[in-house]
């Protein structure tokens, strides 16, 4: 479905505004014991002009000890002295800034999964409005400004297979700024094997054409094998800190909590995408990375990165299809 200009401007200008007018502080000020510290550190590079906590290469990073990731500081203390404005009034305007941010960078992802209207609207609009992302409207935590960013590094592995250079180049620069803004850095490495594995196996086959598997097996395997991934947490104690049941509760609810009532969607998005046939590269890479990252949704920490950007993606496919 593809709307026309006048639809596509009007649906994009409500979203923006709905995005500002949600962001409109509840409280008189900042929230979070992460946004204290970034706070503190922020006005540390504006009166001394440099970061005292850099004492090794590694601390740009936050990889020493005693240090912390320096991208969301110097951002805060580069628009405050630019501007003028109090630090507080600055962690406000940049997390409105941000929030918009994700709603763009979410559409031009979800465009280059799937070049439909409504799809990459419902995607920016499940996106930018998740709980997990408006957790951070007055929060000047640096999770917030990685998994904004993070759609944007999608956008652009996707589209190393057209503009192989420019597109390489620029998904190394933002991988070094997403490694300079939080540790969940590392939780991208499984996207890039991922993506270099399916573009070897297209290769292999072009060659490899004699050998013909049923699609239906292929589906089967790939449920078989979510549920034993899903499984893992529970049998093994990985990111189980307590009772093994305890943390199925602990499941649902960081999907419920970090995506709200649109969760519900997500079962008939991931059904239809699991059982399809003709898989496009885009689906399989989908698919595959969702299958890495499973066993990480049990943590609330890194539900915070997994549920905003699979469950948008699955929501949208629910819903346009529908």
């Amino acid at each position: 479905m593809n709307f026309s200009k006048r639809s596509k401007y009007v649906l994009i200008g409500l979203l923006i505004i709905l995005n500002i007018i949600i962001r409109i502080p509840s409280v008189s000020h900042e929230i979070g014991i992460d946004s204290f510290t970034i706070h503190t550190l922020a006005n540390s590079v504006s009166a001394f002009g440099e970061a005292k906590w850099w004492v090794h290469p590694l601390s740009i990073g936050g990889f020493y000890p005693c240090s912390y990731a320096s991208a969301v500081p110097f951002i805060l203390s580069g628009i405050a002295q630019c501007t003028d404005i109090d630090m507080e009034k600055v962690i406000w305007i940049f997390c409105l800034i941000i929030g918009l941010l994700s709603a763009a960078i979410a559409y031009t992802m979800a465009g280059q999964i799937k070049n439909d209207d409504s799809f990459k609207f419902l995607i920016s609009f499940s996106y930018s409005l998740s709980p997990a992302l408006l957790v951070f409207t007055w929060d000047a935590s640096t999770r917030g400004l990685f998994i904004v960013l993070f759609p944007l590094f999608v956008y652009l592995l996707l589209k190393t297979r057209t503009y192989i250079l420019k597109c390489s180049m620029l998904c190394f620069i933002l991988f070094i700024l997403l490694m300079l803004t939080h540790h969940f850095f590392y939780l991208i490495i499984p996207f890039i094997i991922i993506f270099i594995f399916l573009i070897f196996f297209n290769k292999l086959d072009r060659y490899v054409k004699s050998i013909t598997i049923p699609k239906n097996s292929v589906n089967i395997a790939f449920v078989i094998v979510f549920l034993v991934v899903l499984a893992i947490p529970f049998f093994t104690g990985f990111l189980v800190g307590h009772s093994r049941y305890a943390h199925i509760i602990s499941l649902f609810e960081n999907n419920i909590r970090y995506f709200g009532v649109l969760i519900i969607f997500t079962v008939g998005g991931l059904t239809y995408l699991t059982l399809k046939h003709n898989k496009r590269f885009e689906e399989w890479f989908l698919l595959l990375t969702l299958l890495c990252l499973i066993p990480f949704m049990y943590s609330e920490t890194y539900a915070h990165f997994i549920i905003p950007f699979f469950g948008s993606i699955l929501v949208g496919i629910s819903l346009t299809n529908m």
